[in-house]
């Protein structure tokens, strides 16, 4: 099935690499991750006299919009044959052809420093701008996936880099909260604001990018003073989330409930404990009927049931600790992990 322009244009996207061949080299397999499947491969090898040859394979069916979302994805897996011819500037024009002569599409490869490179559709009509995508090598073994949800769409995966001074944050906001009969506020108020304006300027400068930068952030602005640095936060874990990072979603919960509390508004998952001074632990305000515990299931928050079991041992831990003045917690995400109950 010849593929709509639109569709052919975004078929483009972004190729990743990992075989076994030297970094400016684009000879080798290339596959295209939706989903964390693979949706197409590439196969590249260069004939003699310096002419490219290879195929192209991908499902049958496949639709992709602007956003390079791929819906309507069906098999069976069809190969299409791949000719290429190296053009000045080290750029290689592919062109990749169908079940008849007329079925072909045209493309722009390169190969980038360090191994990485960058499609292109060849031949974009005048005043349309589709930008090239990042490339990288496939895996050994790597195949076309044959099973897919017609009905489902499928955004890309794109390896985005790490930060590692993000990451650095994050374990030192962590360890610093790892013996909260330890916490010094007068220590770690001025260093938790110092975290948050280093994770500012980061994000502002554009220097975290993947799922991991947003999650570790999140969590630096989970433990802010004011209803923004929540809001920021609950944003960054939504990122986090779109970015691969699945576990960002109890943090999101945590960090709206956080700022509907800070905004004299009732929290609607239940994450947020506080514990007045030789009070009871409360989860008030709260309104725990406008969200089911089969909505709490899908992002990692308790029940109601296990809610009020964590609440009566943040009671028990706080009066054993003798708290003043009041402290506030964030229960565990289901299943409980050390790491995400670092809150104060």
């Amino acid at each position: 099935m010849r593929w709509p322009a639109v569709a052919k244009i975004l078929l483009l996207a972004l190729f990743l690499f990992s075989a076994p061949a030297q970094a400016g080299d684009p000879a080798g397999r290339w596959a295209l991750r939706v989903g964390g499947r693979t949706l197409i491969l590439l196969e590249l090898e260069r004939a003699p006299g310096g002419a490219w040859s290879g195929r192209l394979l991908r499902p049958q069916h496949m639709h992709a919009s602007q956003f390079l979302i791929f819906s309507g994805v069906e098999g069976p897996v069809v190969t299409r044959t791949v000719k290429g011819t190296e053009q000045p500037g080290g750029t290689i024009r592919l062109a990749a052809t169908g079940s008849t002569p007329d079925d072909t599409d045209a493309y722009l490869f390169r190969v980038l420093e360090a191994g990485t490179g960058e499609l292109a559709l060849a031949d974009v009509p005048p005043g349309i701008h589709f930008p090239a995508m990042t490339l990288a090598r496939a895996r050994a073994g790597e195949a076309v996936a044959e099973s897919w949800d017609p009905y489902q769409s499928y955004a890309i995966d794109i390896d985005r880099p790490s930060n590692p001074e993000m990451k650095a944050m994050f374990d030192a906001d962590q360890a610093a909260r790892s013996d909260p009969t330890k916490i010094d506020w007068r220590v770690l108020g001025p260093q938790d604001e110092a975290r948050r304006l280093r994770t500012l300027q980061l994000l502002q400068s554009g220097a975290l990018n993947s799922g991991a930068d947003f999650y570790h952030a999140a969590f630096i602005f989970q433990h802010g003073g004011k209803p923004d640095d929540y809001l920021l936060a609950h944003t960054l874990a939504v990122a986090a989330v779109t970015r691969g990072r699945p576990d960002g979603a109890w943090i999101a919960a945590a960090t709206l409930d956080r700022y509907l509390q800070n905004i004299g508004q009732k929290q609607i998952y239940g994450t947020q404990f506080t514990t007045p001074p030789g009070g009871r632990t409360t989860q008030d305000p709260y309104d725990p009927k406008l969200i089911p515990d089969s909505l709490r299931e899908a992002l990692g928050v308790p029940p109601l049931a296990d809610q009020e079991r964590q609440r009566a041992e943040f009671e028990a831990q706080e009066r054993a600790m003798g708290a003043a003045p009041a402290s506030r917690r964030s229960a565990s995400p289901k299943p409980v992990s050390r790491r995400a109950r670092s809150e104060h």
